[in-house]
């Protein structure tokens, strides 16, 4: 049966007229700078960060944010600031004067180095202490990887990856509980994904404070040296360990009758030590019986076989493999920074430029996390990067200024929320 309803075809005429007021397309950026406002992200910048000569007046915040803003909005690119830079009720909303341009904003970045780079992170950790202040975590989970990070052209430190891309291997450390990237290092493309392993998990537990840390990685961390230092630092781990010949033979000697039945898998576990490790530890194993017709593995037989080699000698070896498992949630967040955020390709030329652009974006994505666990509603929990820009960043507004100041008329839909989240981050 055909619906009643009637469709008009004919697109209804409009008059066009120019607008007298003042219109801005991304309304809710003037939440994030009032957050940036409220936990000192602009006084630490400018505090930390000492470059031996300004752009056309812009301090280090100003040039840094304004990026941060590019990235929010939408832009992948220094480009795409020009956006931003021709609206002029936005410029009013974060207190602008003028927008960098992005000539200007490149020379900003190309003039960092690695001594710069430590002063941004350390500007970074002082504004989490203060998003943080009065949280205290009794335990916390670092989850450890690396990310092929695709580029083009001859740029400083591009090769070719393991994987046969080119571009760089970056380290990143995500926290479990609340998802946001701790820390980030930039690493040319040929790096083997453990390389600095080590120093980058010092660096790490300079930006903590737990009752217990506990380190989840995958096998690229199966090393002597990290889990030396882990057990130095007193820290619980749980790391996907290499498949090799020896530890094999071992899980094949296990009897039958040690095998406990967990759904359609497997769960077994032995102590074994690494050769040249100092000690043995813990090895929790789950195997999957391959299905039929499918091909046996000369090397594993029957079964696919995944060992997870911990620290922790107590507990359920069933929720330690299980956790385990939920580093897997990570790859999501690289996702998110990579095309979520729109950080793939890295765009300019010099290694620590780069290094810089990338740092700014993960703290694009890390306010949108810090606002989605303290200010926002709980609906918005789940929400990712372009869920976030679509109901609370690029909304569309008008904007008033006169004697009593500024004022920011926005459709019904978003006044409600957007007042809301202004008062909790303003305290009025």
């Amino acid at each position: 049966m055909l619906s009643s309803n009637k469709i008009n075809r004919k697109i209804p005429f409009v008059k066009v007229e120019k607008e007298k007021g003042m219109i801005t397309s991304h309304g809710g950026l003037h939440l994030v700078g009032k957050f940036a406002e409220k936990v000192g992200l602009f006084d630490a910048l400018d505090n930390h960060i000492e470059v031996k000569e300004r752009d056309s007046g812009y301090s280090p915040s100003e040039a840094l944010m304004s990026l941060v803003y590019v990235f929010l909005s939408g832009g992948d690119a220094l480009d795409d600031i020009e956006v931003i830079r021709r609206d002029h009720a936005l410029r009013l909303l974060l207190g602008y004067e003028r927008f960098p341009h992005p000539t200007t904003l490149g020379r900003h970045l190309r003039r960092y180095s690695l001594g710069h780079i430590r002063q941004v992170e350390k500007a970074i950790k002082e504004v989490r202490d203060n998003v943080f202040r009065d949280r205290f975590f009794k335990k916390i989970t670092l989850d450890f990887d690396s990310s092929v990070w695709r580029g083009y052209g001859d740029k400083d430190g591009l090769r070719y990856s393991y994987k046969g891309v080119k571009g760089y291997n970056p380290l990143f450390c995500f926290v479990g509980e609340t998802e946001e990237c701790l820390h980030m290092r930039l690493r040319s493309g040929n790096a083997y994904s453990s390389d600095g392993a080590v120093s980058f998990l010092r660096e790490v537990l300079g930006k903590v404070k737990a009752g217990v840390i506990r380190v989840r990685a995958d096998s690229a961390f199966y090393r002597k040296d990290f889990v030396g230092e882990c057990e130095r630092k007193g820290i619980l781990f749980t790391i996907t360990a290499d498949l090799t010949a020896s530890l094999l033979e071992r899980i094949k000697s296990l009897p039958s009758d040690g095998w406990e039945k967990v759904g359609d898998d497997e769960i077994a576990e032995l102590y074994y030590r690494p050769t040249g490790w100092e000690k043995e530890y813990r090895c929790i194993v789950k195997r999957v019986k391959r299905k039929r017709g499918q091909q046996a593995d000369l090397f594993e037989g029957n079964y696919r076989y995944y060992v997870v080699i911990t620290n922790m000698f107590r507990g359920s070896a069933f929720l330690i493999l299980s956790s385990h498992f939920k580093r897997c949630t990570m790859e999501k967040m690289v996702g998110e920074l990579k095309s979520g955020l729109g950080l793939e390709p890295l765009p300019l030329r010099e290694f620590f430029a780069n290094w810089m652009f990338l740092l700014m974006g993960i703290l694009a994505f890390n306010i949108l996390i810090w606002l989605r666990l303290f200010y926002l509603p709980s609906i918005y929990r789940k929400h990712m990067t372009k869920r976030m820009r679509y109901h609370l960043i690029n909304i569309p507004g008008r904007v008033v200024q006169n004697s009593k100041g500024l004022s920011l008329y926005l459709m019904e839909e978003h006044a409600g929320i957007f007042q809301q989240i202004y008062h909790i981050i303003t305290d009025t």
